[in-house]
């Protein structure tokens, strides 16, 4: 087996922080797209069939399920697309940095 120096090392964290910043930049609005949908979908659901049962008594089970839904939306929504696609540039931005300081050294 082959010694690999740190040097190697470093080439190949660097090439993980590059593959792994450019997918995470790829994924992220897949993700940020299914998020919303699925707690959308949810929080329509739980409104209607609050609608169904009525306000009920202030404070309740119906008034905490509402508040609920609407949480949920509203965190739903706070999922910024570019801050995802930023920080997965940043990585590989990382890991390219790291490549120039290893060819550098050899």
């Amino acid at each position: 087996m082959a010694q690999r120096g740190p040097g190697e090392l470093m080439r190949r964290f660097a090439w993980v922080c590059v593959v792994i910043g450019v997918l995470g930049a790829l994924a992220w609005p897949l993700y940020v797209s299914t998020v919303r949908e699925r707690t959308g979908a949810r929080a329509a659901a739980a409104m209607e069939r609050m609608n169904t049962d009525g306000p009920g008594i202030p404070g309740g089970p119906w008034e905490l399920e509402r508040r609920a839904a609407l949480r949920a939306g509203r965190e739903a929504q706070d999922l910024s697309i570019p801050i995802g696609m930023a920080a997965g540039g940043w990585v590989a931005g990382f890991g390219v940095l790291l490549l120039r300081r290893s060819e550098a050294r050899m």
